[in-house]
C-alpha cells in the first residue's frame, strides 16, 4: 500500500503531508489532555489522537524515510547505513520510553515547596504522607515529637496555637486539620480527580464521610488503640479488660454503620473509585 501511495502521490506530498497530520494530532492531543477531567468520553478522543499519528506516520513519513537510505548511499555502504540507521532509531524509542514517566508526572509537581509539619505515628499525618507521595507532589517533611512537647514550643505554637499536627505551610501560607490540608491540596495541585471530585453529588459523599469521620471512625479507632496499646505501655499496667471491650463495641457499632451506610455493596466508601474518604478510614482503622 505504500508503494502504491509514492506511486499515486510522490514522495514530497507524503513526506510534508505526514508530517502535518502528525503536527496536527499532536494539537489536539495537547486539547484532550488538557480538557480530559471535563467530560468522560474527552479521554477516548485522546485515545484516537494517538491512533492516529500512528497511521499519519505509517501512510506517510514511515514508508518515504525508509528508501531514501536506498538512494543516499551506495550499493557497500547500505548495510552499515541500515545499522546505523536501525540502532539510533531504537535507541531512541528506548530513551522516550524511559524518560516518559518522568516527563509525564513532573508537571503535576507544583515548584512550590509544602512544609508538612507531622509524626508518621499520627493517623492523619500518614494520610497525609500517601496522599502527596501518591500524587507525586513535591513536599518537605519535618518530624514533630509529641512526647517531647515538641508540639508546644513557641514556635509550633505561632504556626498552630490549638498545638496539633499535621500543619501545612506553603509559600507563608499556614493551614491546620488533616481534613482541611487534603481538600486544599486537591484544589491546588493536578491530582486525579477521584480524590475529591468536582461533580456535586459525588463530593458532597466525600464531605459526609469526613464530616461523620471525626467522631466516629477515628475517634472509636483511637479509643481501641489506647486502651490496648498506648497506656499499657506509657503506665507499665496491664490491659483494662472492662473498657477494652466497651471500645471495641463501640468500634464494631462504627464498623457496621460504615458497611450499612456508607459501603453497601460499592468497593468504596463513596462510589467505585477511591476518595479522600477512604485514605482517612484506612489509616485510622489499620493503626
Amino acid at each position: 500500500m505504500q508503494t502504491l501511495l509514492i506511486e499515486r502521490l510522490g514522495r514530497r506530498a507524503l513526506i510534508i503531508g505526514g508530517y502535518l497530520l502528525m503536527s496536527l494530532w499532536c494539537v489536539c492531543f495537547t486539547l484532550t489532555l488538557s480538557f480530559q477531567k471535563s467530560s468522560s468520553w474527552v479521554p477516548y478522543l485522546s485515545m484516537i489522537c494517538i491512533f492516529a499519528f500512528i497511521l499519519s506516520f505509517g501512510l506517510g513519513p514511515g514508508g518515504v524515510t525508509n528508501i531514501l537510505i536506498t538512494e543516499l548511499f551506495t550499493q557497500p555502504t547500505r548495510p552499515a547505513a541500515y545499522m546505523i540507521a536501525g540502532s539510533v532509531n531504537w535507541l531512541s524509542f528506548f530513551f522516550i520510553s524511559m524518560l516518559f514517566p518522568f516527563i509525564v508526572v513532573r508537571p503535576y509537581c507544583r515548584t512550590v515547596t509544602n512544609v508538612t509539619e507531622l509524626p508518621f505515628t499520627d493517623k492523619p499525618c500518614r494520610a497525609l504522607i500517601i496522599f502527596l507521595t501518591a500524587n507525586n507532589i513535591q513536599h518537605t517533611v519535618h518530624t514533630v515529637a509529641l512526647r517531647r512537647g515538641e508540639n508546644r514550643t513557641p514556635e509550633f505554637t505561632k504556626l498552630n496555637p490549638m498545638q496539633k499536627v499535621p500543619v501545612m505551610r506553603e509559600d507563608g501560607f499556614v493551614l491546620t486539620e488533616s481534613d482541611a490540608i487534603l481538600k486544599h491540596l486537591t484544589a491546588a495541585h493536578s491530582v486525579p480527580d477521584h480524590w475529591y471530585p468536582r461533580q456535586p453529588q459525588k463530593r458532597a459523599r466525600v464531605d459526609e464521610y469526613t464530616a461523620w469521620h471525626h467522631m466516629n471512625t477515628r475517634l472509636h479507632a483511637a479509643k481501641v488503640f489506647i486502651t490496648e496499646v498506648l497506656t499499657p505501655r506509657m503506665t507499665g499496667q496491664p490491659v483494662d479488660d472492662v473498657r477494652l471491650q466497651r471500645a471495641l463495641r463501640d468500634l464494631d457499632g462504627t464498623l457496621d454503620k460504615l458497611e450499612t451506610m456508607f459501603l453497601k455493596d460499592q468497593d468504596f466508601l463513596c462510589g467505585d473509585d477511591i476518595t479522600l474518604a477512604d485514605l482517612l478510614a484506612i489509616c485510622e482503622l489499620m493503626q
